[in-house]
């Protein structure tokens, strides 16, 4: 089985979907209908191209309720001592789907139980989504315009510099003509 843990799916299913990138949760179960111990059940997964373990979470084993963590790789197989009759239990482990899978494309899971030369086997398929970004209906308006820049930027600082020249060239000259009548009138 398997469930989208990105989109927080909650179900475990044999069909669900994905977007490039999402993580996955994948559920292999077992359980003995028999009436003898099972010794050495070996459970591994396939999992598909494009499909990776997810190296930061640990593979749970959940038997009769009770759930531990296994260090072992699910894809390389984790071997059960005995499963007595009625016990059953599964094992849950998360991976990551590639970054830019087509859409419609198909990942196809296949868990694997192995008893003495005996194989079960089953499978889980995610199909990819293409994501969909909506367009806002009203065009965002700018918080704050950005000073000119370029040619008419120039123009306008050269126009304030040569005013404030003017101005200047207008206050010395007046200064002066109010020093000569200064002068002319100590002379008095």
């Amino acid at each position: 089985f398997v469930r989208n843990v990105s989109l927080n799916e909650l179900e475990y299913a044999k069909l669900n979907s994905a977007y490039s990138g999402d993580m996955l949760e994948y559920k292999i179960t077992f359980e003995n209908r028999g009436n003898a111990p099972a010794d050495y059940v070996s459970i591994y997964d396939s999992l598909p191209a494009n499909v990776a373990l997810d190296p930061t979470s640990s593979a749970i084993l959940s038997m009769n309720g009770v759930e531990q963590s296994i260090a072992e790789q699910i894809t390389s197989g984790y071997t059960i001592k005995t499963i007595m009759p009625g016990d059953k239990g599964y094992i849950r482990f998360r991976a990551l789907t590639s970054i830019g899978l087509a859409e419609g494309e198909r990942l196809t899971n296949n868990g694997f139980l192995s008893d003495h030369g005996v194989v079960i086997t089953a499978s889980a398929q995610t199909i990819i989504k293409q994501r969909v970004i909506k367009a806002s209906a009203t065009p965002a308006t700018p918080s704050k315009s950005l000073p000119t820049t370029g040619p008419e930027a120039g123009i306008a600082i050269s126009g304030i510099i040569s005013l404030i020249g003017a101005l200047n060239m207008a206050y010395l000259k007046q200064k002066r003509s109010l020093y000569r009548v200064a002068t002319s009138i100590k002379a008095i």
